[in-house]
Order: C-alpha cells, then structure tokens, then sequence
C-alpha cells in the first residue's frame, strides 16, 4: 500500500506540482500561464523575508569563502560530485556493499566501487571540463549505474555475501527516494539557489576554480536557480550517512560509523554551501529527509530485495520527468559543455 501511494503521489507530480503552489489549480488556465520573472509570484519560500534574511547571514561566512583550487577540487568530491547519479548510482552503493561485508569476503564489491568511482569521475568531471556533452552522459549514467550496479550485487562479476547485497540495493533504493521526495518540496518552496539571489554569476571566474565554473554558472539562472529548499544531495549524503551506521560489519571501532557518516555528510553540505548552491537551511532540511526516508527503508526493510530498487527507480524517474518539465535541466543545457 506504501508502494502505490508512493507511485500515486509521483504521478501527480507529472502535473508539475502546481497544486502545491499558492494561487493555482491543476487544470485550470491560469496555472498555464507564466507571470514575467519580475512579477511573477514565488512558491511558499518567500525572498528577502525575515527567515530569508537570517539564513543568508548565517551562511553568509561560507559564502565568502575562497580556498586554493586544489582544495577546492577536493572538496567537490563530497561537495558536488557525490550528489550526482555518477556518484549514489554506482560507487556509493557499492561502497556501502563492501563495508556491509565481512571481513575477506569484501573484494569484489570493493573493485566494483572502484570501476564505477572511475567512470563516475570521468564523466562527471570530463563533463564539466568540456570533454564531452555533460546532460548526455548524465542521462546514460543515470540508467547504465544503477544496472551495473545491481548486477555486482547479484553476483554477476563475482560472490557478493547476501547481507552486503542487501546494503548495496538499499543504498540505492534510499538514493531513488530521497531524491524523489524532495523534489516536489523544491517546486512548493520555489527557493533561488545563493548563486541567483545574490547575483554571484560574475564573482565565478574571480572565486571559484575554472573547472567548477560551468556547474555553478548553471545554478545562476533559469529552472535550476529555484532549486535551493530542500537539497537533494544533502538528502542522499544524510541517507547513506544512516545506512552507514546501520551496515558497517565489524568497524576497527565502535565509534567509527558515527564519526565517519557525520564527517561526510558535514563536508557535503558545506560544499554545497560553498559552491554556492544552498543555504545552511536547505541543507538541514534535506538532510532531516534523506534521514528519514533511509530510517523507514531501514525499519520496514524495504532495498533489500531487487524489486524494491525497480519500485524506487520508476518513482525517481517520475519524480525527475516532473523536475524537468518544471526546470527544463536536460533541454540541450549548454552550461556544462
């Protein structure tokens, strides 16, 4: 009954959402009709509101950040790249998979994760760097990890224990949903990304690497400017930072999975923040989600088996298609070329 809601609830955000906006019913003319971006009335986040004003001057320190480019490469890893499908599609779950593993039996989901952090990178990476188109690779990851990555945890490419599968498929599956429910949260909000409401596009070049320029100059206008509350990647990072916690066989110590999963998802949100993407409550916010949803997926047990992670994928497709017709982000975006 869950499942069907779930898949209900998805489909009705095909609609584009507009019954979770103020001023608007679905099917009705005026919700066809756009507003000038001048005029045009915003979700349920209101702009330069008391709230508005306190989170940016609380975020404002990060903001003003400028570190080294080496640095700053490394932290887009956690920061930017482990937010993406190259990332919770493919090494993540598998890297999950290996640490759910008992001791000796770890070696083939280990060099799974490996291969898929390499192609991740590569495309990712590559991607912004101009090697090729960056939405056109993204959508071929979006497909081909997650069925690599299913079939290592199927023991395709070698012996994988069931109980480290089953962490691997619920990394997943918890990816697909954390990131389906905030998606409809960033239509209702309708929140500017930093890089948009502070009008950051022309400080880029000046304070942030070359090789990072594209992806934030993405954020600065358009449909992706109102993807600040929640964050997506916060989401995912809060996510698996839970399953973590929960699948780690054997830490060296006890308190090894809680000072790992919180230090992750820390430097995620503060690359998030410093990449100018989100405010430190869009971050909270989405990583409260991401938590909950891998608490439930953890307590009813729902990943562990092949067929959830195709529930979960369908419902994150869906999700995705609404985001699109809403922000246009695979519409021949050149941002990222």
């Amino acid at each position: 009954r869950a499942c069907l809601a779930a898949v209900l609830a998805a489909c009705l955000a095909v609609k584009g959402y507009s019954f979770l906006v103020p001023g608007k019913r679905i099917g009705s003319r005026t919700s066809q009709v756009r507003k000038p971006a001048a005029v045009r009335r915003m979700g349920l986040w209101r702009e330069d509101s008391v709230l508005d004003r306190a989170d940016k001057r609380i975020s404002g320190p990060i903001f003003k950040l400028k570190f080294p480019e080496p640095l700053e490469l490394l932290l887009s890893v956690p920061g930017a790249f482990m937010g993406f499908p190259h990332a919770f599609f493919g090494f993540t779950p598998l890297t999950m998979a290996w640490f759910a593993s008992p001791v000796g039996t770890g070696s083939v989901a280990a060099t799974s994760a490996l291969a898929c952090l390499a192609a991740g990178l590569l495309c990712f990476y590559g991607g912004l760097r101009g090697l090729f188109d960056f939405t056109q690779f993204t959508k071929l990851v979006i497909f081909a990890l997650p069925s690599l990555c299913l079939a290592a945890c199927s023991g395709v490419f070698g012996q994988v224990p069931e109980v480290a599968a089953q962490a691997g498929r619920m990394s997943l599956a918890a990816a697909c949903l954390a990131v389906a429910v905030t998606i409809p949260l960033k239509a209702a909000t309708d929140r500017l990304r930093p890089a948009a409401a502070l009008s950051l596009s022309d400080q880029i070049a000046k304070r942030r690497s070359p090789l990072l320029a594209p992806y934030i100059k993405a954020m600065c206008a358009g449909g992706q400017s109102r993807e600040a509350l929640p964050s997506s990647d916060a989401a995912v990072m809060a996510a698996n930072a839970v399953l973590l916690v929960q699948f780690w066989h054997a830490p060296p110590a006890a308190w090894m999975p809680g000072a790992l999963a919180v230090t992750l998802f820390s430097l995620a949100c503060f690359g998030r923040m410093y990449f100018w993407a989100h405010h430190l409550l869009d971050v909270l916010v989405g990583g409260s989600l991401g938590a909950a949803v891998a608490s439930v997926l953890v307590h009813t047990g729902f990943g562990f088996r092949p067929g959830h992670v195709g529930v979960s994928f369908v419902i994150f497709l869906v999700a995705v298609a609404a985001m699109q017709k809403r922000t246009k982000i695979f519409d021949g975006d050149k941002a990222h070329q």
